[in-house]
């Protein structure tokens, strides 16, 4: 019975786990609203990366290269954006 399902508990995690997905929902789109899409889907391949690396830090997760690869190919993407951003602006100022 100790290691039996604690419906109770499932239940409350479950209802706890929706609100937090919805309210995450609700905050993308807001931002959404705020900027293009292709800077909030930049925004959302940083915060994988910040996920990812600061669960490697706090699990220790060992990172395969493989992963590592992807980190670095997402962190120099979202580098090399910003960038052309910033390329773009002065362009249009000039």
């Amino acid at each position: 019975a100790s290691q039996g399902l604690n419906v109770r508990e499932l239940c409350v995690r479950s209802i706890f786990a929706a609100f937090c997905f919805h309210a995450y929902q609700q905050v993308s789109y807001m931002i959404l609203d705020m900027v293009s899409p292709v800077t909030h889907s930049v925004a959302n391949s940083v915060k994988r990366v910040v996920i990812i690396v600061s669960s490697v830090i706090f699990f220790q997760t060992p990172v395969s290269p493989v992963n590592a690869l992807g980190t670095a190919i997402a962190l120099v993407g979202v580098f090399l954006y910003s960038r052309a951003k910033r390329m773009k602006k002065v362009q249009k100022t000039n």
